[in-house]
């Protein structure tokens, strides 16, 4: 959970936004992600990411062992439509929510294993097109 505070921007200022990702995964996990945007209560107003926009994070393939063999990599950039813009403005905490499920091969058929050097390495940034007016 992550509180977000939007106050020193106007919604109207926002022409259009993206959420950008780039992740290299090396663990054997997919994850199917959300991120909820709630009120102040924890009461869900909306949710950002479409169900063909999962899975965010692609996890490693395997060898016949269940050892890495290459890291899953997702490079995305998650359009944000309007009505979603707007619940984030209303939105005082955002919630992460991740489903996980191994990345094995031959259909799940293959045990993976975790090893402590496997790493996942992301970066997101929030995109905005911003309409801006000066006065002179």
């Amino acid at each position: 959970t992550a509180e977000i505070d939007l106050s020193s921007l106007k919604e109207t200022q926002i022409q259009q936004a993206s959420l950008q990702t780039n992740i290299v995964n090396q663990i054997p996990l997919d994850a199917n992600v959300q991120v909820y945007l709630t009120d102040k209560n924890y009461k869900v107003l909306d949710s950002l990411i479409a169900s063909n926009q999962n899975p965010l994070v692609k996890g490693s393939a395997v060898n016949g062992n269940g050892e890495l063999k290459t890291p899953g990599t997702v490079n995305k950039n998650i359009e944000i439509e309007a009505a979603k813009i707007t619940k984030l403005f209303q939105s005082s905490k955002l919630i992460l929510v991740a489903r996980l499920n191994t990345s094995g091969g031959n259909g799940g058929s293959i045990d993976v294993k975790f090893k402590s050097q496997y790493k996942l390495n992301s970066s997101m940034a929030l995109l905005a097109k911003l309409k801006l007016s000066t006065t002179f």
